[in-house]
């Protein structure tokens, strides 16, 4: 296969191969669809060309003239292919938004000075005096806005016409837009891991994608599944959309989750799990324009949005919410249901934060817990590149060999420890053969669609038989997988640290990352060193650093687990006149 970068073709071959994965998807198609999936049957190859190389830019509108592409030569008959086909329409008339981002300026006041001339010339006037020459292109706009002529119309109509002919609309885009949610599972994602699957950069693990697999059942959830595309994009934007225009956004909203949640089934099933996976997304959108009201002072109907959502952030802000309009026992309640029962550590770290606060306000008493004691170590080291090499070569000049692998330790063993359970064939985890992790990675349906799987392999840890992380590691080393970074996981680290590796700890961290997976994947200690033929993990902080909450419970967690750790506060060694560095080291 020749190399993609050198390739001209490389976006049709790509074109084809998202094309090839959606047979599985053709019974959901509309017509538009199947017409757009057939597309490579039915056009020559210059339409095609055209085709693919207008979906793969932004917008919806082009110029004609502006269309230069030199493996499309015969353009004008490509055009007219496309259009007796459908996929585009030619001698159209865009909104004014539209058009003017399609023209220049120049372009733009040559228009208004011949409707202008026009107008002189017939002896019709108009409501404005002509426009400078200095204008800006946005005082032009505002100019053919503002400007009426004899007939009672702005100067847009007239504009437009002058580049009708050299104007067409790609009708095609809504079809492709559905083809690439099929595909990748999500709107957003494009065709950047076919260029580096094809330049050889990652090999993918291998899993079934057929119809009894594939995500999408029915036309309802693709629509809905677009539809919630379709608003947040829209919200992308947030700041710029009126009160209006959210209001709308909250209702669409609230009646599709409550259809959603209508249609729950009673007992648990794949259909179960899919309602709640999309309830849970439209629950997320509601929250973004909960947060924006917020920010609007809109508080008393941030906190009615916030009310009926069960989720992450949003208990939070339910709380901050209360004590901002003086309803300070009923946030002192919200915040202690965080504490409790938090949904994720965000939520328990928040109501430390919030609680004294609010107690004071309430007139209530709340104890903060006490904070887990730690080992520390203070050092005066020699300046290098940072403190954590510092730090490495300091234990290695005691005979004490280490490695700087942070979070890399912790997720590679995870990603070892359940390699087969995260690729296992679960309906709707894998949409497309270019993906790290299953698509509910960081949902609550990971571990529950997975329970027997992940139960059994506990169990086989805790016994002690940790050969799954040998067997992973020689048999899948190299593909991809999000866990796992083969940069620092070579054949040397693993030979040096599975001897010390227990079944009990390694069950025991894989649990621990389970209860909140996006979170707990950060914030293990730097280092990982082998002492007293142990492993003990290091936690490195320079001048000037503190730990953060997530590093501290990592600290705590390897406490209570017995597991050998510690903070090393790191300061520089004192220069003298002659270089020569100056200090002592000290052990707290």
């Amino acid at each position: 296969m020749a190399n993609t970068l050198d390739d001209p073709d490389y976006y049709l071959r790509h074109f084809r191969l998202l094309l090839s994965g959606l047979g599985r998807y053709r019974d959901l198609l509309s017509e538009d669809e199947l017409k757009l999936l057939n597309c490579t049957d039915t056009l020559s190859e210059g339409a095609l060309r055209l085709l693919v190389r207008l979906l793969s830019r932004r917008g919806s509108h082009f110029r004609l003239s502006k269309l230069r592409y030199a493996d499309i030569p015969a353009l004008t008959d490509a055009c007219a292919e496309l259009q007796r086909h459908g996929f585009i329409t030619l001698g159209v008339s865009p909104e004014p938004g539209i058009l003017s981002s399609l023209i220049t300026r120049d372009e733009l006041a040559a228009a208004i000075m011949q409707l202008q001339s026009v107008s002189k010339e017939k002896g019709l006037d108009t409501t404005a005096a002509r426009v400078p020459k200095s204008a800006t292109k946005q005082q032009l706009v505002a100019h053919a806005h503002e400007t009426l002529l004899a007939d009672g119309t702005t100067l847009w109509p007239g504009i437009a016409k002058q580049f009708t002919d050299d104007l067409l609309r790609l009708d095609a885009a809504p079809a492709h837009d559905t083809l690439r949610l099929l595909y990748f599972g999500n709107a957003w994602q494009q065709s950047d891991e076919f260029v580096i699957t094809e330049l050889g950069y990652r090999r993918y693990e291998d899993y079934p994608l057929d119809a009894a697999h594939r995500r999408f059942d029915n036309r309802a959830q693709v629509e809905l599944a677009l539809l919630c595309a379709d608003i947040a994009r829209q919200l992308e934007d947030i700041r710029a959309l009126s009160l209006p225009a959210l209001a709308s956004l909250v209702e669409v909203l609230n009646k599709q989750i409550q259809s959603a949640v209508g249609a729950a089934p009673e007992s648990s099933s794949e259909l179960d799990v899919d309602i709640h996976r999309q309830a849970r997304k439209l629950k997320r959108l509601l929250c973004r324009i909960a947060r924006e009201y917020e920010r609007r002072g809109l508080t008393e109907q941030a906190l009615a949005l916030y009310q009926g959502l069960e989720l992450v952030p949003a208990r939070e802000r339910r709380a901050r919410c209360l004590e901002a309009l003086g309803r300070c026992h009923e946030a002192f309640d919200a915040a202690q249901t965080l504490f409790a029962s938090a949904l994720a550590d965000e939520e328990y770290h928040a109501s430390l934060r919030i609680l004294p606060r609010l107690a004071k306000k309430a007139g209530l008493h709340w104890q903060k817990p006490d904070p887990s004691r730690l080992t520390e170590q203070a050092l005066v080291l020699t300046r290098v590149s940072g403190p954590e090499y510092a730090v490495l070569h300091h234990f290695d000049s005691l005979g004490i060999p280490g490695w700087h692998l942070e979070n890399a330790f912790s997720c590679g063993l995870f990603g070892l420890a359940l390699w087969d359970i995260l690729f296992a064939p679960v309906k709707g985890a894998f949409d497309h053969p270019f993906q790290t992790a299953p698509s509910d990675m960081y949902q609550p349906e990971f571990s529950q669609r997975r329970r027997a799987l992940i139960n059994e392999r506990l169990a086989t840890l805790k016994a002690g038989d940790v050969s799954v992380l040998g067997r992973h590691f020689h048999s899948k080393r190299g593909i991809a997988n999000d866990w796992v970074n083969w940069a620092l996981w070579d054949e040397q680290l693993f030979a040096a640290l599975f001897p010390y590796l227990n079944g009990p700890f390694v069950a025991s961290l894989v649990e621990r990352l389970l209860q909140d997976l996006r979170a707990r994947r950060s914030g293990f200690p730097d280092l990982v060193l082998i002492r007293d033929a142990q492993l003990v993990f290091i936690e490195v902080k320079g001048p000037g650093d503190r730990l953060a909450d997530h590093q501290k419970d990592w600290l705590s967690w390897l406490g209570m687990a017995k597991v050998a750790s510690e903070v090393v506060w790191v300061s520089w060694q004192a220069q003298t006149d002659d270089g020569v560095g100056s200090g002592s080291k000290d052990c707290c």
